[in-house]
């Protein structure tokens, strides 16, 4: 089962070892200009593993949603074959990963007749086994916050998280896409292990789950995960929704999207 790869709506579902809930939302400077979300996200469970995908086009690009849009698809494809690549070195894998998913967004911008920057994205991106173990690999701004511990009430418990934080250029509101020809040289890989909750997010929720040093924001996550377990994976993505839109979400113009998955 995926989830959609246009991310201007809500998905969820419980497929074991995991219960995955995303959601999506414009932002308020997109919906002024009548622009679309040029978010993306998708996710996938095969044989027990979770792969989630998670992107932001650039809102300088001209066609930022389609870059989104099939590098959430291309990528989701590349990553499922994780079960049949045990002895190849993650790092080659994940790299040859993000590699083939970028020839799809070449060869759109080559039928085109579009430069490659037109589809400038950013992408963060989980796949966990069914026991928790895997890897983050992320290039551009967004995060990923991974748990790998409970608290007393079965809570995800957030202090001491894996974090793949931000990666901004010179300023604030510069970053890198997998578009550009550095893309390798600003690919991060984070190995995982005994993961119980996974948080993944563009650049526009990032400051709902993060302080400002990248560490996670104990209490939203906290909140988040307690919520999203207790209640069925459709109740939880139109919750999570909500929480994107909420008047005190607007004050932060950007698309926003967060992908939750817990192991249970």
């Amino acid at each position: 089962m995926t989830s959609p790869a246009r991310a201007d709506r809500v998905s969820g579902a419980d497929i074991a070892p995991w219960r995955v809930v995303g959601a999506s939302v414009v932002g308020p400077s997109h919906v002024r200009a009548g622009l679309p979300n040029q978010d993306a996200y998708a996710f996938d469970v095969v044989d027990g593993a979770l792969i989630v995908v998670v992107c932001d086009g650039a809102g300088s690009a001209a066609s930022a949603e389609v870059g989104a849009g099939l590098m959430v698809r291309a990528l989701l494809d590349n990553l499922r074959g994780v079960s049949s690549t045990a002895s190849v070195p993650l790092v080659v894998w994940a790299t040859a990963a993000v590699r083939h998913a970028r020839q799809c967004l070449e060869e759109e911008a080559v039928r085109a007749g579009l430069p490659l920057s037109d589809y400038h994205t950013t992408v963060v991106a989980a796949v966990l086994l069914p026991q928790g173990d895997g890897f983050v690999l992320h290039i551009g701004d967004g995060a990923a916050a991974a748990s790998v511990s409970l608290a007393e009430d079965g809570a995800a418990n957030w202090k001491g998280a894996s974090v793949s934080a931000p990666e901004n250029g010179e300023y604030a509101n510069e970053t890198f896409f997998v578009t550009q020809r550095c893309w390798a040289d600003h690919l991060r890989i984070t190995p995982l292990r005994g993961v119980t909750s996974i948080l993944l997010m563009t650049d526009g929720a990032a400051g709902f789950a993060l302080h400002a040093d990248g560490s996670p924001k104990a209490g939203f996550c906290e909140a988040v995960d307690r919520h999203l377990r207790r209640v069925n994976h459709a109740d939880g993505a139109k919750a999570l929704a909500a929480s994107l839109a909420s008047e005190k979400a607007t004050h932060n113009p950007d698309d926003k999207t967060l992908v939750w998955a817990r192991r249970y």
